[in-house]
């Protein structure tokens, strides 16, 4: 088999083109009733209405739904710019509503070649060609009428299946739904032994207006670029309650603004905080500073100064802010591909309907609760690689519990953008890691001292501790014990 593109990174929000390509005329359509089950426990098989568009040298067989889909898609997004009412479509239209999204071509590009169209948990389209199976048929007893058409029975093995098919010399077509073919007539009825799948035609008509046959490519034009700014799309709150200090739990609200392609996670209050505290400072200089801390820090508490940008600066990356001591870093790094282990659980948050994941990321085991209600392929944190927006997220050992809270449009002016994206040096992941673990484990006395030390010849640095300014502490402090999202 030849893979084409693995995987080709597509989100439905992001700007796509939509190609066609026609390739050959339709002379003869089919169409049949499809059942299916995603799995062997889904007790009601799931209904969709597939075509089998016969030309002359070529075939495409295709979901009539998904094609209205598409097409119904295109013009919710034309004529509505409001974000939440194209989620609120796609909400409406998710699951077997919009019918399987896979596309089967025939002695397409060239003749004996099948072309496999799919998507994956509505974010990744993808393609592959191989050569048109061979199927060893057993023609078998037994005769049926099907839409007219006379039709006899055929058994073969293919794939891991054993597939019963209906085909009639009626209609000279080596052809079939899906896959299928092989037989000395046309494939009208094929159902496979495990009752998972099953196609019968419904009917079928002669082409008179020579329609075409399009080969549809959906492709993203990706960005690679340094960090840029876009316009944010959705806006995702969530509320944490987490032990950033060991035994001292404080709920955290946390902001997740989603845009084309990119996504950034941060705390709303680190950002006020610091807006207030450098205006009091221009105002004031130093001594107002310092004078109005506590009421500032009080007014905007718990804060918390990390930020990540998802998506950037290339698909598949995200960027890393956080201090450590009284310096700024950021770090660039793969986003981690986490191996989610999905299950049956079920629960509703903000009104929409979820279900459960379980999955391991940089130490941690998250259980977490997904909506593909709202196919956006994000969550708090890094969390991602789900069919749907991550709404709750819980640790195992219980130091960092997400929900969310609301799910709306971002408003007009907000853009995926960092807080004082200048004020951080670059620094790699391992570096990073290795600083913050250094600048743990000591007291508040050798905390000041550390960042005292740091200032170059001439720098003024004021440190501003419970206990004064540049102040000394004479008892012994119990060091705090830290916890990070990230453990390794």
């Amino acid at each position: 088999m030849k893979i084409l593109f693995s995987l080709l990174a597509f989100c439905l929000f992001a700007s796509c083109v939509h190609s066609q390509e026609a390739v050959d005329t339709v002379s003869v359509r089919v169409q049949y009733r499809a059942l299916y089950k995603h799995t062997q426990e889904q007790k009601e098989a799931y209904d969709d209405i597939n075509l089998l568009d016969i030309g002359r040298h070529s075939s495409r067989f295709y979901s009539q739904r998904f094609e209205q889909f598409l097409h119904q898609r295109d013009s919710v997004k034309s004529v509505n710019t409001a974000p939440m009412s194209y989620l609120q479509f796609l909400a409406n239209t998710f699951g077997s509503k919009k019918g399987r999204e896979y596309e089967v071509y025939k002695h397409i590009p060239q003749r004996g070649t099948l072309t496999y169209t799919d998507v994956l948990h509505n974010d990744f389209f993808f393609y592959y060609e191989e050569s048109i199976p061979t199927f060893t048929w057993e023609l078998a007893d037994g005769d049926t009428i099907i839409i007219g058409y006379p039709c006899h029975k055929a058994v073969c093995q293919f794939r891991g299946r054993t597939w019963t098919a209906w085909y009639s010399l009626d209609l000279p077509f080596d052809n079939g739904p899906w896959k299928l073919g092989g037989l000395p007539g046309l494939i009208l009825a094929a159902s496979e032994s495990r009752h998972e799948f099953s196609f019968v035609a419904t009917g079928i008509e002669q082409i008179s207006d020579m329609r075409n046959i399009y080969i549809t490519f959906l492709f993203l034009i990706f960005c690679s670029m340094a960090y840029a700014q876009e316009q944010a799309k959705y806006r995702v709150t969530y509320d944490c309650d987490a032990q950033v200090v060991t035994g001292k739990t404080n709920t955290y609200r946390w902001t997740l603004d989603i845009g084309e392609t990119t996504a950034v996670f941060y705390n709303n209050n680190y950002r006020l905080y610091s807006s207030e505290l450098a205006k009091v400072k221009a105002q004031g200089g130093d001594n107002a500073m310092i004078d109005q801390l506590p009421v500032i820090s009080g007014k905007y508490f718990p804060k918390n100064d990390l930020q990540i940008v998802v998506g950037s600066p290339d698909k598949g990356e995200y960027i890393y802010y956080k201090q450590v001591l009284n310096s700024g870093l950021k770090y660039v790094d793969a986003l981690p591909v986490i191996e989610w282990q999905l299950t049956d659980s079920t629960k509703t948050i903000c009104e929409y309907e979820c279900k459960q994941a379980v999955g391991s990321v940089y130490g941690r085991t998250w259980t977490v609760w997904y909506s593909i209600e709202l196919p956006l392929n994000y969550g708090p944190y890094i969390l991602n690689g789900l069919p749907g927006l991550i709404m709750a997220a819980r640790d195992s050992e219980g130091l960092f519990d997400f929900k969310a809270v609301g799910v709306e449009n971002a408003p007009e002016n907000a853009l995926v953008s960092v807080y004082k994206e200048d004020s951080h040096q670059k620094c790699t992941r391992k570096r990073f890691l290795q600083l913050r673990s250094e600048s743990e484990g000591i007291n508040k006395d050798q905390l000041v001292d550390r960042i005292l030390s740091q200032r170059t010849p001439g720098e003024k640095v004021i440190v501003y501790t419970v206990s004064g300014t540049d102040a000394k502490i004479d008892n012994e402090v119990e060091v705090p014990k830290y916890n990070h999202l990230d453990k390794e």
